[in-house]
């Protein structure tokens, strides 16, 4: 079966290995202040491992207009934990920049909210069980000297 909706979704996107169904998951992207300009990046990651080698099962990106907040809608997956994280691309360099010590420069977020800062998040902190109901997911997308 899961081979069955990775041909169809071969053959229907590049974004992701599922084929979008009805939208499961409403994402809420609160950026805390109007932003213009720019995008906001979205990944959606099936395992650790894939988090941790930021290999997506699904990528997205949002053109930022003139706006406070966000929504997407995620496409339907088979019900499981999966890790997403996202952050504002305001120079639209479709990375996240950093300073020289690693730390971000553009307002981030995940799925949950780390304990610390000061290092890489832990998968039990940024996932989420999505698949089995309809949901909204609210992200705060926030500067790291705010976290």
């Amino acid at each position: 079966m899961k081979l069955l909706l990775i041909a169809a979704a071969l053959a229907t996107s590049v974004h992701t290995k599922y084929r979008p169904f009805d939208a499961a998951t409403r994402l809420v992207l609160d950026l805390g202040e109007e932003m213009s300009g720019g995008s906001i990046l979205v990944a959606v990651y099936e395992t650790e491992d894939d988090f941790r080698e930021e290999t997506a099962l699904y990528e997205t990106s949002i053109s930022v207009e003139s706006q406070q907040e966000v929504v997407l809608n995620l496409p339907a997956l088979p019900p499981a934990v999966y890790g997403i994280a996202t952050f504002y691309d305001r120079n639209d360099n479709k990375k996240l920049d950093t300073n020289t010590f690693g730390i971000p420069r553009e307002p981030y977020g995940f799925a949950g909210e780390p304990a610390s800062k000061w290092r890489r998040p832990r998968w039990d902190e940024i996932s989420t069980r999505l698949g089995d109901e309809e949901r909204e997911l609210r992200i705060d997308l926030k500067r790291w000297k705010d976290r």
